[in-house]
């Protein structure tokens, strides 16, 4: 573990404090621009750089229902994504899907860049 936490420390994705006898490893790179990368990476990997087809995996996982008030708010985050579209601002309309839902537990990934 350690060799890992080093050489994560090297290609500067980790900063370690000393703490009494002991390492605190935290991330240099800020949450939002973490989750973004590993985001693209994702739809990369898995998904052909398709966000339609993510989506879709994501609402077909078996177990992973989501409740009509969820629905509801994918529904109007979509909605609001179609309108920037049409308005000429697609770049916010692919930002806005990746948005965090209010008062959700966020997990922080390390930029694989």
């Amino acid at each position: 573990m350690r060799a890992k936490l080093r050489v994560l420390e090297e290609k500067g994705h980790v900063r370690h404090e000393e703490q009494a006898l002991r390492y605190v490893y935290l991330p240099t790179v800020p949450r939002d621009r973490a989750r973004q990368s590993a985001l693209r990476h994702l739809l990369a990997t898995f998904f052909d750089n398709s966000s339609e087809q993510a989506i879709t995996a994501l609402l077909n996982l078996k177990g992973g229902g989501l409740a009509p008030d969820k629905l509801d708010r994918l529904s109007a985050l979509i909605e609001k994504a179609i309108d920037r579209v049409s308005t000429g601002c697609a770049a916010k309309a692919t930002v806005i899907l990746a948005a965090p839902e209010p008062g959700s537990a966020d997990t922080t990934f390390l930029s694989s860049r």
